[in-house]
């Protein structure tokens, strides 16, 4: 959650020999690039992960991690580097694999991104990256898979969104039942 430049309050979780991973208390000088994130469910959900940065900067981020890693891995230093591309900073993703899951504790069907760091599911009724109109199938997909007699058995949905058409892929484990199919 740190970044560049910034000053901030850690505790370290772990050391690798190249790096240590650590977990942000405080930020004590943010950086100018810091935002408020514009999803509600950012730090909770492992959906998106630099929300917290500027869009400019994340694109500067991901140009040099490219570059970095072309050099690391390949050995390759460009000799012209292109301004990157940009897009909208929201509602851009028209493709994503939803994970489902019944939670007792909550009494309903939960269906959306894994939590960061773990294999739970956020608790969401709408996504900011997505295109808008998959964004709003949450909700009444949601419904349909806790409406169904194998809603243990629907380990995720896949949803994506062409030029003219919107395709839906319900991974099921076991076939439905004669009551499922309405």
């Amino acid at each position: 959650g740190a970044i560049s430049g910034e000053t901030a309050r850690f505790r370290r979780q772990h050391s690798h020999s190249n790096y240590d991973e650590a977990l942000l208390l405080e930020v004590i000088e943010p950086s100018a690039d810091r935002i408020s994130p514009a999803c509600e469910y950012f730090g909770q959900c492992g959906g998106c992960a630099l929300q917290h940065l500027a869009y400019d900067a994340q694109l500067r981020l991901k140009q040099q991690s490219l570059l970095q890693a072309l050099q690391r891995i390949g050995n390759v230093t460009p000799t012209t580097v292109l301004a990157p591309l940009a897009g909208r900073p929201f509602a851009y993703r028209r493709r994503a694999r939803l994970g489902a899951r019944v939670v007792e504790k909550k009494g309903r069907v939960l269906l959306g991104f894994r939590e960061r760091r773990n294999s739970c599911i956020t608790d969401m009724s709408s996504c900011a990256t997505l295109e808008p109109e998959l964004s709003r199938l949450i909700p009444p997909l949601t419904s349909l898979i806790d409406s169904l007699h194998i809603r243990n058995r629907v380990p995720q949905i896949e949803v994506s969104k062409g030029d003219n058409a919107i395709s839906v892929v319900i991974r099921v484990l076991d076939a439905p039942g004669v009551g499922d199919r309405h």
